[in-house]
């Protein structure tokens, strides 16, 4: 909202895909959103910020102020202090990939669905790993041309699944217009009939980034069985959210259940392009525009959490994740016979840098797995073996964690150091010592202070 309102035009600010992601914890424990792959993580947006230390210190951490700290913040987790601001950037969107290109739609929202038979399945997530994350060095410059006017324009989340009443697809935002998306997918495979199901996918054009990202949101909230969340933890809605909005119920459609518990009773906006009534007209010009006037007041109800009705559902989950880099076909075709939930693709930009440039060191393990639901902690467990015994030779060292998306297994785990901060945490722990030296911050995996050298010798 606020980017539709300052830069209209070409101005993007990455938010996470969830209407609940805040701003702190996103900005120091990575921060991935639909366009991550063009813009960077969260951490590599933020340049400075304004921070209380444990003796009352208020200091600004960037690269020219208190350097080190700035270099922890950006991926070493929120233990340092208390952030009071930050300054982030506003990121240009990319030139048309045609320069002669009139269109004014230069943001397109994709959903693509793809055949589940094991052969078909295994030939689409070859191709489409080689599409996000080319198999060449990160540090590359072929790597670099390679994606920077294909992969790096498109980012969002997918399900890799098989089983049946499941999904194999992708859905999110590409940086360019309809026509752009589909000659970029086209280029890589991704369209071709003996994968592609064309039936069951979509494109929609949007003129702003702040429209197909609104979209997006919107469609998050409305598609059963998520229409409960805009009573729930994400907004402090009514059961009446076209009420709350303003729009005319026309505009609307009767809200679901979430689980087989009713959790609406009144009406949502029709942003599901599986309703009949759906509009795209009327998403443009009526739904989208009342969400943006919601969503850029701080005090609205939209940017309120809502009454927590399903928290005993939520706590019975497992909301943790892994981060999962380049894999062998046959071992993602593994994990989609598994079903696997993809909360985001952060390829592009976050992997051409160097693991300890920022605190985030998780730079090419570009899939960011989800397992919130019931029977999450089964469905890592049975994920994990899998990476363990047929991509990592059995070490489970390797098996990286994302701390904003914290889990038990790295939690409690001997390891969570190198889970959640692979090689950076000696250094990350050593600039907690100098700024947190008593801990106050802290928590159970936050970085900690590392022991000065009289400790470490045992005097």
């Amino acid at each position: 909202a606020y980017t539709a309102k300052h830069f209209p035009d070409d101005g993007i600010y990455l938010i996470g895909g969830c209407p609940s992601v805040g701003i702190t914890g996103y900005a120091t424990g990575g921060g991935q959103g639909d366009t991550t792959p063009w813009v960077g993580l969260g951490v590599d947006d933020v340049l400075s910020y304004d921070i209380v230390l444990y003796d009352g210190t208020s200091v600004t951490a960037s690269e020219k102020e208190h350097s080190d700290l700035y270099w922890a913040l950006r991926g070493g987790g929120s233990g340092f202090g208390v952030i009071t601001s930050l300054t982030t950037a506003i990121v240009n969107a990319p030139k048309p990939l045609e320069p002669s290109s009139s269109s004014s739609s230069r943001f397109t929202y994709v959903f693509y669905s793809y055949k589940q038979t094991q052969n078909e399945a295994k030939k689409f997530l070859e191709r489409f790993q080689d599409f996000l994350v080319p198999n060449l060095p990160f540090d590359s410059k072929e790597y670099k041309d390679k994606i920077r006017n294909s992969s790096a324009r498109f980012g969002g989340d997918g399900e890799f699944s098989t089983k049946e009443n499941e999904n194999l697809a992708f859905t999110g935002i590409f940086l360019g217009s309809k026509d752009e998306a589909i000659s970029t997918f086209e280029k890589a495979g991704l369209r071709d009939p003996d994968i592609f199901k064309e039936s069951d996918s979509y494109e929609f054009e949007f003129s702003s980034h702040a429209d197909v990202q609104l979209f997006s949101i919107c469609l998050q909230l409305t598609t059963s069985p998520t229409s409960s969340f805009w009573q729930s933890e994400y907004v402090s809605a009514t059961d009446f959210v076209c009420e709350d909005l303003g729009i005319d119920p026309k505009y609307c459609h009767q809200s679901g259940s979430i689980y087989g518990q009713n959790a609406l009773n009144g009406s949502i906006p029709n942003c599901d392009p599986n309703q009949a009534s759906f509009n795209l007209e009327d998403v443009k010009n009526v739904i989208l525009p009342a969400i943006k006037a919601a969503a850029i007041k701080p005090q609205s109800w939209f940017n309120r959490p809502g009454s927590q009705r399903w928290a005993p559902f939520i706590e019975k989950s497992l909301p943790g994740g892994l981060l999962v880099g380049r894999l062998d076909p046959d071992v993602l075709l593994d994990l989609a016979n598994v079903g696997v939930t993809i909360n985001h693709f952060a390829h592009g930009a976050p992997t051409v840098v160097a693991r300890d440039k920022t605190g985030y060191s998780n730079r090419e393990e570009y899939i960011l797995l989800s397992f919130a639901g019931a029977g999450g902690m089964e469905k890592y467990e049975e994920v994990a073996s899998i990476l363990i015994n047929k991509a990592y030779g059995g070490d489970s060292s390797k098996l990286r964690g994302y701390i904003n998306y914290m889990n038990p297994v790295g939690t409690t785990g001997g390891d969570w150091r190198t889970y959640y901060f692979g090689d950076n945490y000696e250094r990350l722990s050593e600039i907690k010592a100098e700024y947190d030296v008593t801990n106050g911050f802290g928590n159970q995996v936050q970085v900690r202070p590392a022991l000065s050298k009289k400790a470490k010798a045992g005097k």
